[in-house]
């Protein structure tokens, strides 16, 4: 998330002064165990009344059975979708798998756009709408 960026340097940045991150720690043999466990639920409903908006990062969805046990816990979900790596079946499945479990999902990010890639089409009305939609502009007859 932070990239070359130091924890440090994040929280002494101008702006950045109200954000808090809360670290993973230590890998743990069961992480199921701690995602079902009373204490989870009692931060999360901490940080709930503390905080506007509150973040979890988790591992992929299909690899992994955490976001299918944390999602239902969550207000909602937001998918990333990394372009050219992840297939849009994938993408189908984890939907699937997370409504599955009740998990609300709002959105979907996408990673890796390149604009140059992307096919770069005009649109026919947009030139009506511009140049012929305001009646104001244009006092001729084209339609």
């Amino acid at each position: 998330m932070l990239g070359s960026v130091s924890l440090d340097n994040v929280v002494r940045h101008p702006g950045l002064d109200h954000i808090k991150i809360i670290p993973a720690g230590s890998s743990s043999l069961n992480p199921a165990d701690i995602l079902q466990s009373k204490e989870l639920e009692a931060l999360i409903k901490r940080v709930r009344g503390e905080f506007d908006i509150v973040l979890l990062d988790t591992p992929p969805v299909l690899p992994v059975a955490d976001v299918s046990i944390l999602a239902p816990k969550v207000d909602g979900v937001v998918l990333c979708y990394e372009i050219g790596r992840t297939s849009r079946t994938a993408l189908v499945r984890a939907k699937v798998q997370l409504e599955s479990v009740g998990a609300k999902i709002l959105g979907v990010v996408l990673n890796h756009t390149k604009p140059q890639s992307e096919a770069i089409e005009v649109y026919p009305y947009y030139y009506k709408y511009k140049y012929y939609g305001n009646k104001e502009d244009d006092n001729s007859d084209k339609t």
